[in-house]
């Protein structure tokens, strides 16, 4: 399937323009006099004073194309984030730790729910493509008005993943302005800006930051100071939004990020692989390896919103988003080191359309419909520096060779849904649809997912959800292929198997039952749980030296787990606390065998074993008090430990010792001047430093070991006007 982006952007921009008689939706009760939105043709232009109602309208009527009926959500608020210890200055993924059954992961990654494969990402409900995988975060809390964590038995018009962060967009129709500057411990400076408003019917967000520190990802030792762990990031973000008439509205929204990290090393290692194969090594240190890691992500998306009538809404949007990845060796240190230096180059691009529709049939009905169709191509070239070795992989005499390998892969995927959702009663809500996925890449594959959820309110308090979804869930082009590990045969990198079955999606069968209930004002409790079935789960292992991981399938998963909340909210105080439980277990791996020893492999196939991400307890908690105008905020997270493989015994058979992490932080703000205020805060982060692993380098698909960060402090300085 092929399309071209511009041209179908040219069609729906002449549709927009032809003049269809559209007919204003009737103003929301809540958002003023209904006098304020002028009535007529879709060409009349909006009055300056009803821009912004006619804007909160519009989000408004965006957010119920998108139901979240029985599925679990969690959401943040603006209010939650800057009550966070370092308020907006936290990472998205910081963010999500606070969420039940979200786990601290590799290189900072998110493990929800018992899943390796990462959240999607939406932005204003419209899908970001996933990217190629790395260190960095490509999205930045500095632009979120609220952050809406979906995950569970989802409706039909999400897909590809199970888990959903939908980020909604700052937006003010009054012109504003924030600087900011924090910094502190490890040469953090991280100085960051924004500005919004309006101008006629055009309103307008844009921020930028930059930071650099010396701990750029995850340290490889308990050490306090990690070796060469220098990072700078830069990002940006642009949202503009136009609204020619009351009926429609265009939106632009654009992001980047870039990142360069240097690979932490860790002292006192000895070099096992001699250079020219007479045990001869030259005078180079483990601490002075010098590799580097540098990562672009780019995305954008134009989206046309209207309402054709009071009971009809649609939103069509084109979305783009290209990304790469470039890790540079140090070439003698990982030669002698590890026996194998490679250059490893991948880059991705995605462009794709999205639509969805709604139509309120009748009283009890709003039938939802859409379609989705991406297409998206991903390139690599990989020069590695290995020596000769025998058949079983021992290094033999010999100097050092490069392997080269270079491949291209492409692949389509097209989606379609249907859903009704139906208020069958006061109390019985009930969402079901349907819908049908198609992918053509390294292999076609199609699937028909049902989707079923309601909810049933019990008096005003308390409210029981359930559902069922079938889930088609493709995985990362990033694939290393048969005849790239067929290239390292008789090399210091040839794996102990030799196989390289293709990776394939994903097909789940996914079940949630939930309660929740509000015992007195302020006070919500939720508990939740959930069993997932899968088929060609998909998980990511690493292949050669480079932190560069690739997608694997196991054969069939079964992941259950508990969830319990409790949030407070009340005038000055606000506090919230969760736990879950988890298991997560595996058999047989149907894709990527060439990350396994063979008798590691051949247990796997044999047996049911827990996946490398399992946690079998996890919780977090925070709380927030203003007290005579000083914020006074604090957050921990908890983990019983990820899974490890003792040595000599079974796959993750066992796991890490447990963990807890609190941070803490105090703000003030000052009223400085008619229109502007100055607002400080001091942060700690790992308040009581706790050394903690989140790996050991060992269990299945893991590479090297990470310890959490060591206690660290910080200042933030804004100036809002």
């Amino acid at each position: 399937m092929r399309f071209n982006c511009a041209a179908l952007a040219g069609a729906v921009l002449a549709a927009a323009g032809c003049g269809l008689p559209f007919q204003a939706k009737a103003a929301d009760p809540d958002s003023g006099p209904s006098s304020e939105t002028p009535q007529g043709s879709g060409t009349q232009p909006l009055r300056l004073e009803s821009v912004q109602i006619t804007g909160e309208r519009f989000d408004k009527a965006r957010n119920g194309l998108s139901p979240k009926t029985g599925s679990s959500r969690f959401l943040f608020d603006q209010r939650d984030i800057d009550l966070l210890p370092l308020g907006e200055s936290t990472s998205l993924n910081s963010l999500m730790l606070q969420a039940p059954g979200v786990v601290q992961g590799d290189y900072g990654e998110l493990h929800i729910r018992g899943e390796m494969a990462q959240p999607q990402y939406r932005i204003n409900g419209t899908i970001i493509p996933e990217g190629i995988g790395g260190f960095g975060q490509a999205f930045d809390l500095r632009f979120a008005r609220r952050v809406d964590f979906i995950t569970g038995a989802l409706p039909a018009q999400y897909n590809y993943r199970t888990n959903v962060i939908d980020i909604e967009t700052k937006q003010t129709f009054e012109r504003a302005g924030k600087i900011s500057l924090y910094g502190g411990s490890y040469g953090t400076f991280n100085p960051s800006a924004e500005v919004s408003g309006s101008v006629g019917n055009v309103s307008y967000f844009l921020t930028g930051s930059y930071l650099q520190a010396k701990n750029g990802i995850l340290f490889p030792s308990p050490d306090r100071q990690a070796l060469h762990n220098d990072t700078t990031q830069t990002k940006g973000f642009a949202f503009v939004s136009l609204m020619p008439d009351p009926q429609s509205r265009w939106t632009v929204m654009a992001g980047t990020a870039q990142s360069r990290f240097q690979i932490p090393n860790v002292a006192g290692q000895s070099p096992t692989f001699p250079l020219d194969g007479d045990q001869y090594f030259p005078d180079l240190p483990s601490a002075e390896l010098d590799e580097n890691q540098r990562e672009r992500n780019r995305y954008g998306v134009v989206s046309y919103q209207s309402s054709i009538r009071s009971n009809a809404d649609y939103q069509v949007a084109l979305y783009s988003r290209t990304s790469s990845v470039q890790f540079t060796p140090d070439v003698i240190g990982d030669l002698i080191y590890r026996g194998i230096a490679s250059h490893v180059e991948r880059s991705n691009q995605a462009n794709g359309l999205q639509l969805d529709s709604s139509l309120e049939v009748a009283p009890a009905h709003t039938v939802r419909a859409g379609l989705s169709a991406s297409r998206q191509r991903t390139d690599s070239a990989n020069e590695s520096y290995v020596f000769p070795a025998d058949a079983n992989g021992a290094q033999v005499p010999g100097l050092p060779f490069v392997v080269a390998d270079a491949r291209s892969l492409g692949a389509t995927l097209a989606g379609l849904y249907v859903q009704d959702e139906w208020r069958a009663s006061a109390q019985l809500t009930v969402n079901y649809g349907l819908r049908f996925d198609y992918l053509d890449g390294l292999t076609r594959e199609s699937q028909f997912s049902p989707r079923l959820n309601g909810v049933y309110k019990v008096g005003n308090n308390t409210a029981l959800h359930a559902g069922y979804a079938r889930f088609f869930n493709p995985p990362r082009l990033e694939l290393i292929g048969p005849d790239t590990v067929a290239k390292f045969s008789n090399t210091t990198n040839q794996p102990e198997v030799q196989e390289a079955s293709p990776v394939v999606p994903e097909r789940v069968h996914y079940f949630d039952l939930g309660l929740t209930h509000q015992p007195i004002p302020g006070v919500n409790l939720g508990a939740n749980a959930y069993a997932k079935y899968v088929s060609h789960m998909i998980d990511f292992g690493q292949f050669g030296q480079a932190l560069v991981y690739s997608p694997f399938n196991w054969a069939k998963a079964k992941v259950y787990g508990l969830e319990l909340t409790g949030q407070y909210r009340n005038g000055d105080l606000s506090a919230a606390v969760n736990g879950a439980v988890s298991w997560a277990r595996a058999k047989g791996i149907s894709s990527g065998e060439y990350n396994f020893g063979r008798d590691e492999l051949d247990y796997i196939n044999g047996n049911w074993v827990y996946m490398d991400h399992d946690q079998r307890f996890t919780s977090s908690a925070s709380v927030a008090y203003k007290w005579s105008g000083v914020l006074l905020a604090a957050d921990a997270f908890f983990g019983s430990g990820m899974r490890r493989t003792p040595e000599g015994g079974t796959p993750n058979s066992s796991h890490l010792p447990s963990y807890l992490q609190v941070n803490i932080g105090v703000g003030r703000e000052f009223q400085t001047w008619q229109a502007g205020k100055l607002s400080v805060r001091l942060s700690a982060v790992n308040l009581f430093d706790r050394s903690y692993e989140v790996r050991d380098g060992t269990g299945v698909g893991v590479g090297a070991p990470q310890f959490g960060p060591r206690r660290s402090l910080y200042a933030t300085l804004i100036a809002s006007f």
